[in-house]
């Protein structure tokens, strides 16, 4: 079997559960027993409606070469539905979890095609000259005026740049969490600079995008993982105030314990290789 048939049954049972005649019934086992065993017997049946639904995301929004991450998606909606799910108000699950599966597709999507917020080069350079500019007249009416002129860019313009830049002076330590050799997990502070002298800012912004480009790297799978153990947000990196531990994850993403961790592990490895090689 080729790799990408071996996408199509990633969530086959052997041997094969126990069939009902309505997908419904499942839904219901698992809500009422709170067993997985019950979501794992649904996706099995319904994974040919998760191949249909990535293959249609894919042609829709020329996504190819992203089946298994899109199909991960779906998966991911479906969970987060049954999240909310009440079966006296929202009737049939199957009908109920259809636009919350697609707001995660769309999300997936949204997040290949812009990235996580990276500023381009361009950007990038405008944000170091105008935190130059920042460094060398502060931050007043007049001194937005000046920044404006010799930057060419608008009043507006200039303040949206200069506020995204002093919010990297004032994010909350990111943490990127490696596996040694023994498999114990280590700290290491990447983005945490709290001095607003200009040169440490610009030092700390770069580091903060290299870490953002890393991530940027991992799979949607991947990024899923690491920001939810290590509990940030993917999208503005700041941290929450809990971590999901793997095992949970595992059961949310239907995966087992072994698999979950590798995943991680994985994504972590990926990580600490780019920064390894843009930092040192």
């Amino acid at each position: 079997m080729k790799n990408w048939e071996q996408d199509l049954y990633i969530y086959q049972i052997h041997p094969v559960p126990p069939k009902k005649e309505d997908l419904q019934e499942y839904i219901d086992l698992y809500i009422a027993e709170q067993d997985d065993k019950y979501l794992m017997w649904f996706l099995h049946y319904y994974e040919s409606v998760l191949n249909d639904t990535a293959i249609e995301a894919i042609e829709r929004y020329s996504m190819k070469g992203h089946f298994v991450d899109i199909k991960q998606a779906c998966v991911t909606g479906i969970f987060k539905a049954l999240q909310s799910y009440d079966k006296d108000t929202h009737g049939n699950f199957i009908t109920y979890k259809v636009r919350i599966m697609w707001n995660e597709i769309h999300e997936y999507i949204r997040q290949m095609r812009t990235g996580l917020t990276v500023p381009s080069e361009n950007k990038y350079r405008t944000l170091r000259q105008i935190m130059r500019l920042y460094g060398e007249y502060g931050y007043s009416t007049e001194a937005i005026r000046k920044i404006s002129k010799e930057v060419n860019l608008s009043v507006k313009n200039v303040k949206e740049i200069l506020l995204s830049g002093i919010e990297n002076m004032n994010i909350a330590d990111f943490y990127v969490s490696y596996a040694d050799e023994e498999g114990e997990e280590t700290l290491t502070d990447i983005t945490s600079d709290t001095d607003f002298e200009p040169l440490r800012v610009l030092l700390a912004t770069e580091r903060f995008n290299y870490v953002k480009e890393a991530f940027e790297k991992l799979d949607y799978r991947e990024r899923l993982v690491v920001s939810e153990y290590l509990a940030f947000c993917p999208d503005c990196f700041k941290l929450k105030l809990k971590k999901v531990k793997l095992s949970d994850m595992a059961i949310k993403l239907c995966l087992t314990p072994d698999a979950i961790e590798n995943v991680y592990k994985k994504a972590i490895k990926k990580m600490r290789k780019y920064l390894e090689e843009k930092l040192l």
